[in-house]
């Protein structure tokens, strides 16, 4: 698809989207990723296969491939894989800064559209700092 049409498509429909949740947006990823896979096992299978084992612990680590991701995912401008690298880069232990860092990569890789995209990673990583502190259990008290 040409470059133009494509962004006028997603300027589109990020006008027309009803703002939705981080939350939302990763269950979608893995509302999609449970259909093909039920659908489409030859094809989907492999695929997570590789993307499992590009995932794991290697000569990167985790975190690092985890913020690699976050910046294609900004520079793709891709908000479905923000939400679920922006979720798996805290959970690997990225902080905040580290990950908007990556984004300001992504930003100079990218131009000066992918830096719009960054505003859905910092509201992803409120959303899932906010969720991931909510499911905390409270140290018991020690005398």
């Amino acid at each position: 698809m040409d470059r133009k049409i494509y962004s006028k498509l997603n300027a589109k429909l990020r006008q027309s989207d009803v703002k939705m949740s981080m939350e939302t947006t990763l269950k979608e990823v893995q509302n999609l990723v449970e259909k093909i896979s039920e659908q489409y096992p030859k094809l989907a299978g492999p695929f997570m296969v590789f993307l499992r084992r590009v995932e794991e612990e290697g000569v990167l680590s985790t975190k690092t491939k985890e913020l690699i991701s976050v910046a294609l995912a900004v520079a793709c401008r891709c908000k479905w894989c923000i939400a679920f690298h922006t979720k798996n880069a805290l959970d690997a232990g990225a902080t905040k800064d580290e990950i908007m860092e990556a984004c300001f990569v992504a930003t100079l890789m990218a131009g000066g559209p992918a830096l719009m995209y960054a505003q859905l990673v910092l509201e992803a990583i409120d959303e899932f700092t906010k969720a991931k502190e909510k499911i905390k259990v409270p140290e018991k008290a020690t005398k």
